[in-house]
């Protein structure tokens, strides 16, 4: 025989009006948490990937200038002619920064005897810059100065090449907003001795 069912009761409305207000207040909290979990990820890896890039952009311009033996820089050209090459077989190149687009690149520099020539540059004489190699991009601005010399004075013997930068980093806000801020970035190389050592 079955007997009544006394003192069990079901949910009354105000009980499950209350449970659904919980589980809303926290459903909205796990997603402002997985939002903002999510954002410090892609916003993290841009970080990693404009970091390597400007540490790529620096290493290149440091090797490239570091296997120099001769130098001279133009402040006005944003440019560096350097010499490289073992002696018997010699390079002429030049690392020109292009406002515009933001970028190093570098050339053969076409004619020796124009090295030290500040009158040329690749918008005067672009025939004379050939075979160019991009080193990076995402740049404000570079200064090349060589320590103890003036722009347009041609260095050599172990002398100091300083290389500072600024370069251009997204910073995304958590409203989602795109910032650029400059970074800056600065190096110094030794151009090689006349025995080919730094």
């Amino acid at each position: 025989m079955m007997r009544p069912l006394r003192n069990e009761r079901g949910l009354t409305l105000i009980e499950l009006l209350a449970s659904l207000v919980i589980g809303a207040i926290v459903l909205a909290a796990a997603t402002t948490v997985l939002g903002s979990v999510s954002h410090w990820f892609a916003t993290s890896g841009q970080r990693a990937a404009d970091r390597a890039d400007v540490d790529r952009t620096m290493q290149a311009l440091a090797a490239e200038l570091g296997s120099a033996s001769r130098a001279v820089y133009f402040d006005a050209l944003g440019e560096i002619r350097y010499v490289t090459g073992d002696g018997v077989s010699v390079v002429y190149k030049a690392a020109v920064f292009d406002e515009t687009t933001g970028t190093v690149t570098v050339y053969r520099f076409g004619d020796a005897s124009r090295f030290t020539d500040g009158t040329v540059s690749l918008t005067s004489r672009p025939g004379m810059y050939a075979a160019p190699m991009p080193l990076g991009g995402n740049l404000d601005s570079i200064v090349f100065e060589i320590q103890g010399v003036d722009s347009g004075t041609a260095a050599s013997n172990g002398e100091l090449i300083e290389i500072e930068a600024a370069f251009q980093i997204a910073q995304v806000t958590n409203a989602g907003v795109t910032r650029t801020s400059l970074q800056p970035e600065r190096r110094i190389v030794k151009l090689l001795d006349e025995n080919g050592a730094n």
